[in-house]
């Protein structure tokens, strides 16, 4: 006597869950970029501290804001059962590897592509949410 056990393939990788994969390795480094041009900002002596006030402030706004959007973005990649274990920034772009559902799951951004995205990134965090 057998027995016929079923066994079911992972579904694919959806287009939304390779979304949350890009803005999980896109929105640390605008982070980064925002911080850093934040302390160029106030440690620059040639321009007059009252003009860099109000960039200061919607960069602050900003960062408070991605790090919220981090903060849900991680948990939503833990709901949907996604895992980056390799993440490869280099002067070529970026590159990572992750498992989603059993499914094995791969991103590379050229350079030209992360700065677009990130452009892309900001100016919606600038114009929607400030």
């Amino acid at each position: 006597m057998t027995t016929n056990t079923l066994v079911r393939k992972p579904q694919h990788i959806t287009m939304e869950e390779s979304d949350l994969v890009k803005e999980a390795v896109l929105l640390p480094v605008l982070l980064t970029m925002i911080r850093r041009d934040m302390d160029r900002m106030q440690n620059s002596s040639a321009s007059p501290h009252r003009l860099c006030l109000p960039n200061i402030v919607v960069m602050q706004r900003m960062l408070e804001m991605i790090q919220i959007d981090l903060v849900q973005l991680k948990q939503r990649l833990r709901s949907a059962g996604i895992r980056i274990y390799i993440e490869v920034k280099d002067a070529q772009g970026i590159r990572c590897k992750y498992i989603c559902r059993e499914n094995r799951g791969s991103l590379t951004l050229s350079r030209s592509m992360v700065k677009a995205e990130i452009s892309i990134l900001a100016g919606n965090y600038v114009h929607s949410r400030i």
